[in-house]
C-alpha cells in the first residue's frame, strides 16, 4: 500500500509541476509535448497509409495492374516526403475505375494521406487546419472544400502549404460540383 501511495504522490507532484511550468509560460515543455504528440500521430498515420496501400495494392494486382503502377508511384513519392507528388499520383488511382470494395480502401487511404500532408506541412491540428482535418476524416467533401478554401483565404501560407492544400482540393472539386448540380436539378 505504501508503494502505491508513494507512486501516487510522485504522480501528483509531477502533474502539479507540469501544470505550473505550463502556466508560467514554459513553452518548451508545451511545445515539446505538442511535437511529441504530432510525431506520434504522424507515425500512426504512416502505419495506416502503409497498411492501406498494401491492401489496395493486393486488390489491384489481380484486376487493375495499371492502377497498381500508379499506386506504386504515389507510395514512392510518399516515402521520399513529396506529399504533393504522392497526392497527385494517388489521385489517378482514386479517380480511376475501381470496384466498390477497392474504392472504400482508396477513400480511407486518400483520407490518411491528406491528413498526413496537412499535419506535416502545417505542424498543427488546431484552428482552420483542424477543421479541414476533421472534414477529411469524416469524408465530407462539402465541408472539406469549404475548410480548405478558408485555409487558402486566411493567407500567410508558404508555397508548400498552398501546394498541398490545392492538391487536396482537387480530390473534392468534382464531388462538390456534382452535389451542386444535383441540387440545381431539385430547384435549389
Amino acid at each position: 500500500m505504501k508503494k502505491y501511495l508513494s507512486l501516487l504522490a510522485v504522480a501528483v507532484l509531477f502533474t502539479g509541476c507540469e501544470a505550473s511550468s505550463t502556466s508560467t509560460g514554459d513553452s518548451n515543455l508545451t511545445e515539446g509535448g505538442t511535437n511529441a504528440a504530432m510525431s506520434k500521430n504522424l507515425s500512426a498515420l504512416t502505419q495506416k497509409i502503409n497498411s492501406e496501400s498494401t491492401r489496395l495494392m493486393t486488390m489491384l494486382e489481380k484486376s487493375n495492374p495499371d492502377m497498381k503502377d500508379d499506386l506504386k508511384e504515389a507510395m514512392e513519392a510518399f516515402k521520399k516526403g513529396d506529399m504533393e507528388g504522392a497526392l497527385d499520383e494517388f489521385k489517378g488511382v482514386y479517380q480511376g475505375h475501381l470496384t466498390p470494395e477497392q474504392m472504400e480502401v482508396a477513400k480511407d487511404l486518400a483520407s490518411h494521406m491528406q491528413v498526413f500532408a496537412l499535419e506535416s506541412e502545417f505542424k498543427t491540428t488546431e484552428g482552420p487546419v483542424g477543421k479541414a482535418i476533421d472534414a477529411i476524416r469524416a469524408q465530407d467533401p462539402q465541408l472539406a472544400m469549404t475548410s480548405l478554401q478558408d485555409l487558402i483565404q486566411k493567407g500567410g501560407l508558404s508555397s508548400d502549404q498552398k501546394d498541398v492544400v490545392s492538391e487536396i482540393m482537387k480530390y473534392y472539386a468534382g464531388s462538390v460540383d456534382a452535389a451542386k448540380d444535383s441540387l440545381k436539378g431539385f430547384g435549389f
